[in-house]
C-alpha cells in the first residue's frame, strides 16, 4: 500500500515546471522586444540651431502692458542630425529619432562591434510623438528593406530611398516630402 500514492505530486510538479516555464519565455520575449535606444553616439548631432521663439515686445507709447497670451505649444527644438553627408533638421519636440545598426554576428551584439565602436549604420525611423495609433513614422533603410510593391498600407513609399511611411497626417507627409527631395 505504500507505493499508491498516485498521480497528485506528478501533476503538481508539472505544474509548477509549466508555469516557470511560461514565466521565463515572457521575460525574456519583454525583454528582448524592448525599444531600441535612441541614438547614443553624439557626434552625428549638431547643436539646436533655431528657436522659433520670438520674446514678447512692449510699446512704450501704450500704458497698458499687453502679454500675449500662452499657448499650449512649447517652442521648437530644431536639432540636425547628419545622415550620408546629408543634414536633415527636425523637431524633436514633434519626432523621435532612432537609428537602425546592423552588425554580422562575426563583427559584434546589439549595437555595438566586439571592438566597442557602433554597428554600421543601415537605416532610421523617424517616430512621430503626437500618435494615436502608432502608424505615424518614417522608415528608411534597414538590414533587408522590402520593395514598396509588397508594403501594405503604405500611403507614401520610394523605393530607391526604402522610404516609407503608412501616415495619412498632414504634419507626417509633409516631412516624408522633405526626407525625400533632401536625400535623393
Amino acid at each position: 500500500m505504500k507505493y499508491n500514492k498516485g498521480f497528485a505530486p506528478l501533476i503538481i510538479l508539472l505544474i509548477v515546471l509549466g508555469v516557470l516555464a511560461v514565466g521565463g519565455v515572457v521575460y525574456f520575449a519583454g525583454k528582448s522586444s524592448a525599444p531600441k535606444n535612441e541614438v547614443a553616439d553624439n557626434s552625428n548631432y549638431f547643436p539646436t540651431i533655431e528657436q522659433n521663439y520670438t520674446p514678447p515686445t512692449t510699446n512704450n507709447n501704450n500704458t497698458s502692458s499687453q502679454t500675449p497670451l500662452p499657448t499650449n505649444n512649447p517652442p521648437q527644438q530644431t536639432l540636425q542630425y547628419k545622415y550620408n553627408n546629408k543634414i536633415i533638421s527636425y523637431d524633436s519636440n514633434l519626432w523621435k529619432l532612432v537609428e537602425k545598426r546592423y552588425c554580422t554576428p562575426a563583427q559584434g551584439e546589439g549595437d555595438k562591434k566586439y571592438d566597442g565602436t557602433p554597428c554600421d549604420l543601415v537605416g532610421f525611423d523617424f517616430i512621430f510623438k503626437n500618435t494615436v495609433d502608432g502608424f505615424d513614422s518614417i522608415y528608411m533603410g534597414g538590414r533587408q528593406p522590402m520593395g514598396c510593391d509588397v508594403i501594405m498600407n503604405a500611403t507614401k513609399c520610394d523605393d530607391r530611398l526604402a522610404l516609407v511611411t503608412s501616415s495619412n497626417k498632414k504634419v507626417v507627409l509633409d516631412f516624408y516630402d522633405y526626407l525625400l527631395k533632401l536625400l535623393q
